[in-house]
């Protein structure tokens, strides 16, 4: 029901905020407003605090116009994503809000699809395209918003300009434990925590995709660029990690230990991939005594795919 929230499931929230908006929703107290590159609009304050504001009643659009005050470094939100967003909402020409989640201490969570019962158009205008840790600040015209009928709960005219001001939160960390007994916490890029219960054994290769990317798909002829974190199922102990080392590796994926090559062939770029790997996939019964891996133990991998590059002649760098 999240999913309906700026659209028809605004007015208890307008409710609420009623009752004790103007309390809490000053525009006066926090830093000063500064300008957005949008005529008439003002925003202060850094992304995850509560924003300050100064709409103009003049402010006006024909078609939702937005801008991006602080771009973030997560994944690009797409159509149909699940989003989590702090936002405000404001009437141009009004020193209050009419919707806050700020007000509520409750981000909204919902669909980034527009329709008679998920967001305004205009909304998702705004929030399409953009990554996630950005703000952003949209105009969203009548035609985009509520139209002719308003929402007269709220003071919202069939001719009232609403300005947003929206958080796009990043998600919180995946955590995942079907492989093996495995848990793995961490999105992709950053660098994972791995836990299980030593002594960890498998007798053949297991794979788990933690998170498909929306790239190529690595092909075995492919050379590969990853980062990893390698762990030793009987100790529990880290043995490698190119987090560790601070640089990706690249490689050809015939150059690998054969349990690693086939947890990455048949991926797609932008994929964290979880891989379980006994010793007949991995080193052998000679183990790696430098790497303190013997000649039955397993091995854990979680691996990043950052991108793929084909042998000369066969194309170019594919990267997410």
């Amino acid at each position: 029901m999240r999913r309906k929230l700026l659209a028809v499931l605004l007015v208890p929230a307008l409710l609420a905020l009623g009752a004790c908006g103007d309390d809490d929703e000053s525009s006066d107290s926090g830093p000063s407003p500064e300008a957005t590159g949008i005529d008439g609009v003002s925003v202060g304050g850094a992304f995850g605090d509560q924003p300050t504001f100064n709409v103009d009643a003049t402010v006006t659009a024909d078609s939702t116009e937005v801008k991006t005050l602080s771009e973030g470094d997560g994944d690009v939100v797409k159509s149909g994503d699940s989003v989590t967003i702090n936002y405000i909402g404001v009437i141009a020409g009004s020193d209050q809000p009419f919707d806050s989640s700020w007000a509520r201490q409750a981000p909204a969570t919902f669909t980034v699809e527009s329709g008679p019962n998920s967001l305004l158009p205009g909304l998702v205008k705004a929030i399409e395209g953009q990554r996630e840790g950005s703000r952003v600040v949209a105009v969203v015209p009548p035609s985009e918003g509520f139209g002719e009928a308003g929402n007269s709960t709220v003071g919202i005219q069939s001719d009232s300009m609403l300005v947003f001001v929206i958080d796009i939160l990043e998600p919180p960390e995946v955590n995942t434990s079907d492989l093996s007994g495995v848990t793995v916490e961490g999105k992709f890029g950053d660098e994972p925590n791995v836990d299980f219960e030593p002594v960890m054994s498998v007798d053949k290769t297991e794979i788990k995709t933690l998170k498909k990317g929306d790239g190529a798909e690595v092909k075995t002829s492919d050379e590969v660029t990853v980062n990893y974190q390698g762990i030793n199922g009987r100790t529990g102990d880290e043995f490698d990690s190119s987090w560790t080392t601070g640089k990706p590796a690249t490689f050809s994926l015939s150059g690998v230990v054969p349990g690693f090559s086939k947890a990455i062939a048949g991926q797609t770029i932008g994929s964290r991939v979880l891989v379980a790997i006994p010793p007949e996939d991995g080193y052998g019964t000679s183990g790696n005594p430098q790497a303190g891996i013997q000649g039955t133990d397993t091995l854990v991998f979680v691996i990043d795919i950052i991108k793929v590059t084909e042998p000369k002649g066969q194309g170019q760098d594919q990267q997410q």
